[in-house]
């Protein structure tokens, strides 16, 4: 089984057996959560990607860090990968942003800003998983992340509130 056959069926225990999220899949399965989540991930990609995992030209750690580009930014940097054989480190390095002028203190603000929206959505997302957990873990999971949840939401009005002292 190529590692896209074994997302797809990973999915389809998630999604239609009903095993949970990736996580309760994974404890089942005797594979880490991770594995499963970066195989699950395989599956945003474009036909013509998966196809590249699977017939091998493109390794899984490849395609999850092309999984986290731009879409219209996948296609080429699979070209570049596949033609010129790039590392994973180089493959990273093809994601991050151009380095900034030096920073004014606004522009920092807006960086830190940006983190905590960032941090904000991976929340969301623990808490959608949350609600998917069993009846007994799934309130404390909740009211947990929903306090870290305001408390991330709190450090984003402060950094706007700086935001406009810079203004």
């Amino acid at each position: 089984m190529d590692p896209v056959e074994e997302a797809e069926a990973y999915h389809r225990y998630v999604e239609e057996f009903g095993w949970g999220g990736a996580s309760d899949l994974a404890r089942r399965i005797g594979k880490s959560p991770e594995y499963v989540s970066h195989r699950m991930q395989l599956l945003n990609l474009s036909t013509e990607i998966k196809g590249h995992v699977a017939s091998r030209r493109l390794g899984v750690s490849h395609a999850i860090e092309v999984a986290s580009m731009e879409p219209g930014e996948r296609e080429g940097a699979v070209d570049r990968i596949i033609g010129e054989g790039l590392t994973i480190r180089q493959v990273r390095r093809m994601r991050e942003p151009a380095p900034e002028p030096a920073s004014s203190s606004g522009s920092i603000v807006q960086r830190e800003t940006l983190a905590l929206r960032v941090a904000l959505a991976r929340i969301d997302g623990l808490v959608d998983d949350a609600h998917r957990a069993p009846p007994g873990e799934r309130t404390g999971l909740v009211e947990f992340l929903m306090g870290q949840r305001r408390a991330v939401h709190s450090l984003i009005d402060d950094a706007l509130r700086r935001k406009k002292s810079y203004a």
